[in-house]
């Protein structure tokens, strides 16, 4: 159990750097940061890599949260990934290019309930919000994730979903038009990512099938859910799949790096 963010929330979760995972996420992603401003890239390009490594380590903590190795390890992949796949165009456009990780992350909260909470009122704009801002990034794919994620926390019925109108709102919001002024960021290289979404969609049938948990919620009210947990990894490589048939392979870095290195923990420990 981590410690509970003072509002009840089904998204928001407390970093305790008392835990050594913890600490890595902080030092590996302004690490990953600090070595890609040295390599020369831009003070939004740096950043974009660190918090692309640590979208990477959230998703993996919430897709496989017995197992805190394998967030650490795919913090240093998605990092590199994210550094070798190319800069955007501009500062903002460095930043709007992490809006999928987040989404994607806000989505699979959703199915997991890890934090215990159902969704409140802000729950719901968050990820209508999120949802949106993927969408006007040109990124309308990933921008379906927190849709398709709220739908299948609809389906638990367990007294932490949504409301059965997030998930139509999120998905509206998500594949909005695009105003004539926006950036395309899906016109770029696809060589690291692509082969990355490639390995993660390889190893999808070592990742989905059930598998206990003893983690608990982080309001204490029990352990996280092996269904749901199950079906937030399903979501989690519809989610890369979703990325590399959109061409839009880059924006998933952080999901297929997590979810690539969850299936091969579950290879190795056979």
């Amino acid at each position: 159990m981590s410690p509970t963010i003072p509002v009840p929330t089904a998204l928001g979760r407390v970093i305790d750097l008392k835990y050594p995972s913890n600490r890595w996420a902080v030092l590996g992603s302004l690490g990953a940061a600090a070595a890609s401003k040295v390599a020369g890239r831009s003070w939004a390009g740096s950043a974009r890599v660190g918090l692309s490594g640590f979208a990477a380590w959230a998703l993996a903590r919430e897709l496989d949260p017995d197992a805190s190795r394998t967030a650490n390890v795919a913090l240093p992949i998605a990092a590199l990934a994210t550094f070798q796949a190319g800069e955007e165009a501009g500062e903002l456009d460095e930043l709007a290019a992490l809006l999928p990780a987040f989404a994607t992350l806000a989505g699979l909260r959703l199915a997991t309930a890890s934090t215990g909470d159902a969704p409140r009122w802000y729950d719901h704009l968050a990820v209508t919000g999120v949802s949106a801002l993927t969408g006007q990034s040109g990124n309308h794919a990933m921008a379906l994730l927190p849709a398709l994620s709220a739908l299948a926390s609809m389906l638990a019925r367990d007294g932490r979903e949504p409301p059965a109108w997030l998930a139509p709102l999120a998905a509206a919001a998500g594949l909005m038009p695009r105003g004539p002024e926006e950036p395309d960021l899906t016109n770029h290289r696809q060589g690291v990512s692509g082969g990355l979404a490639g390995l993660a969609l390889a190893l999808s049938p070592l990742l989905t099938p059930r598998e206990q948990v003893d983690s608990e919620m982080d309001n204490g009210e029990g352990k996280i859910s092996p269904q749901r947990l199950q079906a937030a990894r399903l979501l989690g490589v519809l989610g890369v799949g979703l990325g590399l048939t959109g061409d839009q392979a880059r924006a998933g870095i952080p999901l297929a790096a997590a979810t690539a290195v969850i299936a091969s923990r579950r290879v190795l420990r056979g």
